[in-house]
């Protein structure tokens, strides 16, 4: 379920081209590109008549997967939202977005050794999206690291990145829907290699609905949310300790 604060975004890659929430928004005659502050923005932190929270989602809280959480709309909202970020230190948020370029200066003043139960992600489809955000996002003070390699759509060299800071997981899957491009075993393959040869956990989640396998054969479409991949050893689990989100 997550949590939505706000709804609205703009397509700024090739792995937005086919996005979820433009497909239902356009479903339901929503406009994706206007944003607006959802009525669940504070559900975090309602309490009951008894003063308990009855916002509980372990492990972790998906945060604005119907948006981007440092969207530029955001920016005069989103205090608030870290404030119940802040509040709700007993749930684990889990932020992924592509603009990395904006994290930096969207982060709270006490941001520094206060908000470790926030995990911001970094989304990349590609080498170009790859080569743009990883420097940036390496680069910054974070109490986590995590890459979210969805839809992954192209091979991808991150291994000099893996060494700069310490991942904790990186997940891939490939890409969903009607226009879903298409996801090659070999392209997981040589990520899960740089991934063991830095000791880094990553999990091959979904195949997507256009997978092509190591025969070089587009496997059959299974229902939607069930395409796990049949080759378990696609993913590699670290002897470090590793989050537990994703």
């Amino acid at each position: 379920m997550g949590w939505n604060p706000w709804h609205g975004c703009h397509r700024i890659s090739e792995g937005c081209r086919n996005c979820f929430v433009f497909a239902a928004d356009k479903r339901y005659g929503r406009n994706t590109e206007l944003f607006t502050v959802n009525k669940e923005f504070s559900k975090p932190s309602k309490k009951n008549s008894k003063g308990i929270y009855t916002f509980f989602e372990q492990p972790y809280v998906f945060t604005c997967s119907n948006s981007d959480f440092f969207l530029e709309e955001a920016d005069s909202v989103r205090d608030a939202a870290w404030s119940i970020i802040r509040e709700r230190y007993d749930l684990n948020f889990l932020i992924p977005t592509k603009r990395i370029e904006r994290i930096n200066q969207c982060l709270p003043t006490d941001w520094r050794g206060n908000f470790n139960n926030v995990y911001i992600s970094c989304t990349i489809e590609n080498q170009a999206a790859a080569d743009i955000r990883l420097p940036i996002y390496t680069a910054l003070e974070l109490p986590h690291y995590l890459i979210q390699a969805e839809p992954l759509l192209g091979p991808l060299d991150i291994a000099d990145f893996l060494v700069k800071v310490r991942f904790e997981k990186i997940t891939v899957e490939g890409e969903f829907g009607p226009n879903a491009r298409e996801c090659r075993y070999e392209w997981v393959k040589q990520l899960r290699d740089q991934c063991v040869q830095n000791n880094v956990t990553m999990i091959f989640r979904r195949t997507g609905d256009k997978f092509i396998d190591c025969n070089g054969t587009l496997t059959p479409r299974r229902a939607r949310g069930m395409q796990e991949p049949n080759d378990k050893n696609l993913s590699y689990i670290s002897e470090n300790k590793c989050c537990n989100l994703l």
